[in-house]
């Protein structure tokens, strides 16, 4: 068929792997293509990064790759400078103080009860150094990995930590550094600290425990911080998968949720709430906050939130480590299994 079609008069090069290509954008100037095709498993993030990608399918499309870099970078710095520096301060004296709270209390309960071990996965390495701070206050042995870590290193305490006699009882990640690729089976319970703009990033940085030779059942945590912009980013991750699902699988009915409005509200904070998500869903199971219907059986973790089980009391939970730490600082949960046992 290529025969046919012409391709192999034009086509120089096959690529086996996108992402390869991705982090070696050089190489991406190098390939002298007639005509061109971009093949990738992984998502092409909206970031400044993956300019390359359309910069080697249509060359100058954007113009050259530094000057589109330069002009989106200034944009984006002056709209959000001001912004920035308004809730720098809150983000780590209110988001990040009641959520340790919550993980100091999972982790605490966890390592008294069972042999479990977890991944402690931030976007940002000054959550990592208060990590480092609590695992040395309480006596937990840890690994940390970010992207000062060379490529041989990193592989090293992989191994180190996927030893079933390794005493290390934390794994610190960096999901910007390995949120993609890294195989942490050593560990069966994963927290997300903070949410990325991209769903794509956090997405794959959950999979990282739920691997092949993954022998332990999983617990994944997300911690959000009531009525934040910590919500709202995770209200936008659910609006941009709804959108994927439109462009890509050709779902329908998938409104738009984007207004002038919405956006001026992203740093309003809103104490007056147990969860801002749960109220902007119109939940029609729930009455005055209480789950009166349960999900679809069909239901299961790839599903909208809006089809998990809710509840503003622990005695629904389950997990003993949730359950544990529900007192400090939790107002609301969203939680569904992926499947149930044979």
């Amino acid at each position: 068929m290529a025969d046919d079609m012409g391709l192999v008069k034009t086509l120089k090069c096959v690529a086996p792997r996108g992402p390869l290509l991705k982090q070696d954008r050089n190489l991406l100037n190098k390939l002298n293509c007639k005509r061109r095709a971009f093949l990738s498993g992984t998502p092409i993030q909206n970031d400044l990064l993956d300019t390359s990608v359309y910069h080697f399918v249509k060359t100058r499309m954007l113009g050259s790759i530094a000057d589109f870099r330069g002009r989106l970078s200034d944009c984006t710095v002056s709209k959000t400078t001001g912004a920035t520096q308004n809730c720098a301060g809150l983000y780590f004296n209110v988001l990040i103080s009641g959520k340790l709270a919550v993980l100091d209390c999972i982790l605490a309960s966890t390592k008294s009860r069972t042999d479990d071990r977890f991944v402690l996965v931030s976007n940002y390495t000054q959550t990592l150094d208060v990590f480092e701070h609590l695992a040395r206050l309480r006596g937990y042995q840890f690994v940390r990995l970010d992207g000062s870590m060379t490529a041989k290193k990193r592989m090293k305490i992989v191994d180190k930590f996927n030893d079933p006699d390794s005493k290390d009882f934390l794994f610190m990640l960096s999901s910007k550094a390995g949120g993609c690729g890294l195989n942490l089976i050593g560990a069966n319970r994963l927290v997300m600290f903070d949410p990325d703009w991209n769903p794509a990033n956090d997405e794959q940085a959950m999979a990282r425990v739920w691997r092949d030779g993954q022998k332990k059942p999983v617990f994944i945590y997300r911690l959000l911080t009531t009525g934040t912009i910590e919500e709202k980013i995770f209200q936008r991750q659910t609006h941009k998968k709804s959108l994927s699902s439109a462009v890509v699988d050709c779902e329908e009915n998938v409104e738009r949720h984007f207004s002038l409005s919405e956006l001026r509200e992203l740093f309003n904070l809103k104490t007056d709430t147990l969860s801002d998500t749960h109220d902007k869903l119109q939940c029609k199971r729930c009455i005055n906050n209480i789950q009166t219907k349960a999900p679809p059986e069909e239901a299961d973790t790839t599903c909208s939130v809006a089809q998990w089980n809710h509840t503003t009391s622990k005695h629904k939970i389950k997990d003993f480590a949730l359950h544990s730490a529900w007192d400090t600082a939790v107002s609301f949960v969203f939680y569904q299994r992926s499947h149930e046992k044979n």
